[in-house]
């Protein structure tokens, strides 16, 4: 059930992102604001749930428009999930 809050949040995150600024399939995040209003929000969505690494990605056109990841991908060592 966290898992589908998590990826609404990204859903609603991408409209966010990308509203009106896709073009010749370049997206480009809106504001720096947004991006940072996101982070926000996946990392609450991730302690909510308990998840401890977690990799989203935006596909616009078949291309990547945007990709992070947040929190660990090895908690005992603190490797960080990347991408």
């Amino acid at each position: 059930m966290h898992f589908k809050k998590i990826l609404a949040t990204i859903g609603k995150a991408a409209t966010l992102l990308l509203s009106g600024h896709v073009a010749g399939g370049q997206a480009q995040p809106s504001t720096a604001g947004a991006s940072s209003a996101l982070d926000s929000v996946i990392e609450q969505r991730m302690k909510e749930a308990g998840i401890v690494g977690l990799g989203a990605a935006i596909i616009v056109n078949k291309k990547v428009a945007w990709i992070k990841g947040y929190g660990v991908a090895d908690k005992q060592h603190a490797i960080p999930f990347t991408m």
